[in-house]
């Protein structure tokens, strides 16, 4: 007689055959208990200093299961096996990446953030733009950059004046860094005796006749500013009253008395123009002439101009010391010649109200160009000649000399 019997045990899927032998059943093979499946599990482990954690789903035994980290899917996944209800280690195959923590990288603040992610970052401070990182493996790498500051030099410092903006207070602090595309101002400062007239930005000139410049930064900048002595006049001697004794002349208060007045300008722009007073002579170097007979001015005043934009101007007076009433007065000197520079001019200066003339004994050591009462003397040549001046009181033979 044979007999299947269906265990009643949990777990037990197999049908066993029994036989009957004398009263007895015999069991023809044995029941073998199934074993368990896996439930769900949290997991974690390393990989070098990188930590991952994950949870496993319900499994079966014999059966692979693989996680990848719950909160940050990207990070790292392990696979494990189910054996009888235990979730087994896994020898290989586990992966962890390192997130990256947060940062500021070349003016860009980044937040935490895990393996292979990109985020946004914001640019800080003079930083501009906008900038984006990827992150692999707890390193940083570029997408997008913020824009660097600029840097605005004040170069070469200035002698005359003190230069300030935003960070500059030159001479001293020179230097400094602005916002990419911002407007940027400079200040000039004359020191006492200067001024300044115009500020070169990267080789450019620009703002003429301004003390402030203002420009955009969108990129390095280098500028200056030109300041100068100003202009200023001096008028001054020798003032001594010289009569000329001149062999050809019988009557002595007819003789004719000089006065040199020399005009010097130092600052502003060259080259200057020189304008006396009481005459249209644009010379630095003026001989009035005039006899006792005559009037003289008692001072004459200069005024100069230079080049400059706007043109600057200076003047100075000078206090001629007159002849006395008898009309004479200062040195006497027979051979006295008046020294004109080669290629140079001298000019003399008529008080009288009768018009001048004028003529050169040597053309080869002097020319004469007469304007009334202005006569213009150009040394042509070295040596020794004279300018003969005629005037309603008649001809004087000036003595000059080249050199």
């Amino acid at each position: 007689l044979r007999k299947s019997v269906r265990p009643p045990l949990d777990g037990l899927v197999q049908t066993f055959p029994y036989s009957c032998s004398n009263g007895e059943w015999t069991p023809k093979s044995t029941c073998t208990r199934i074993p368990d499946n896996c439930a769900s599990e949290s997991k974690s482990w390393s990989v070098g200093d990188n930590h991952c954690s994950v949870e496993v789903a319900d499994g079966m035994h014999g059966s692979p299961g693989t996680a990848t980290d719950d909160d940050y899917p990207d990070t790292g996944s392990a696979t494990y096996a189910c054996n009888d209800g235990t979730w087994t280690e896994p020898p290989t195959s586990k992966t962890c990446y390192a997130g990256c923590a947060a940062i500021t990288k070349d003016g860009c603040k980044l937040p935490d953030t895990v393996h292979n992610s990109g985020p946004s970052g914001v640019c800080q401070g003079l930083y501009t733009g906008s900038c984006s990182y990827s992150c692999g493996n707890g390193s940083w790498t570029a997408k997008d950059k913020c824009t660097p500051p600029r840097t605005v030099t004040v170069s070469p410092e200035p002698d005359g004046a003190t230069v300030t903006g935003k960070g500059i207070n030159c001479p001293g602090d020179c230097s400094t860094q602005e916002k990419n595309g911002s407007s940027y101002t400079l200040t000039a400062t004359p020191k006492t005796g200067y001024k300044c007239k115009s500020w070169t930005v990267n080789s450019a000139e620009v703002c003429a006749g301004s003390l402030t410049c203002t420009f955009m930064v969108t990129s390095d900048v280098t500028a200056s500013v030109e300041c100068t002595p100003k202009l200023k006049a001096e008028a001054g001697g020798p003032y001594d009253v010289t009569r000329i004794l001149l062999p050809q002349v019988p009557i002595p208060t007819a003789n004719p008395h000089t006065a040199t007045v020399m005009a010097t300008a130092t600052g502003g722009v060259r080259p200057y123009t020189f304008k006396w007073s009481n005459h249209p002579t644009s010379a630095a170097r003026v001989v009035y002439l005039w006899t006792a007979l005559t009037p003289v001015p008692s001072t004459v005043t200069v005024t100069v101009t230079d080049e400059d934009t706007p043109t600057g101007t200076a003047m100075d007076t000078a206090t001629l010391r007159l002849p006395s009433a008898n009309g004479i007065q200062g040195a006497s000197d027979a051979s006295a010649a008046f020294e004109v520079p080669l290629g140079g001019e001298l000019q003399f200066i008529w008080g009288g109200d009768d018009t001048v003339k004028a003529r050169s004994e040597s053309a080869a050591v002097v020319t004469v160009g007469v304007s009334s009462p202005v006569i213009t003397v150009t040394g042509t040549g070295v040596g020794e000649t004279h300018v003969i001046v005629t005037t309603d009181d008649g001809d004087w033979w000036l003595p000059v000399v080249v050199r």
